[in-house]
């Protein structure tokens, strides 16, 4: 069986500027845009056992690693704060996950490079990731 990665690309820019304000508020511009994702499979030394973009098979899934194709608007290092999904629809988490989230990545962005590989989620463990689809969320 196969491991179908979901990606939404979920971008939080500003805040509630005034509850119950008439005020209209502008969020600041993003300062990248995704414009498509491809995962591959790892292993715990970053070993791709299945290449970007082709089917995973569950039997054999362990770190699920995204590829993020960015439009930069702004140059800069970020902080891309991820929520891994796992088929039954429950939040992947781990000890070191920041709170009510998978992972954090850092990336420093520029307008050379188009292609940025994020760290893999999952486990060394062969078969971690279920049969079915499984969702990203940045």
């Amino acid at each position: 069986m196969a491991v179908a990665a979901i990606i939404y690309g979920i971008a939080k820019c500003g805040g509630i500027k005034k509850a119950f304000s008439t005020d209209t508020y502008t969020p600041p511009p993003l300062p990248f845009e995704v414009t498509n994702v491809v995962i591959c499979n790892t292993d715990s030394n970053n070993r791709i056992i299945t290449d970007y973009d082709y089917e995973i098979k569950s039997a054999k899934s362990q770190y699920l690693k995204p590829k993020l194709t960015i439009e930069v608007k702004t140059e800069g290092t970020y902080d891309i704060y991820v929520k891994a999904y796992n088929a039954d629809g429950r939040l992947v988490t781990g000890s070191s996950s920041p709170d009510g989230y998978s992972y954090k990545d850092s990336l420093s962005i520029n307008q050379r490079t188009k292609e940025y590989a994020l760290i893999g989620w999952g486990s060394s463990n062969s078969g971690f990731w279920k049969t079915g689809k499984c969702r990203f969320v940045y």
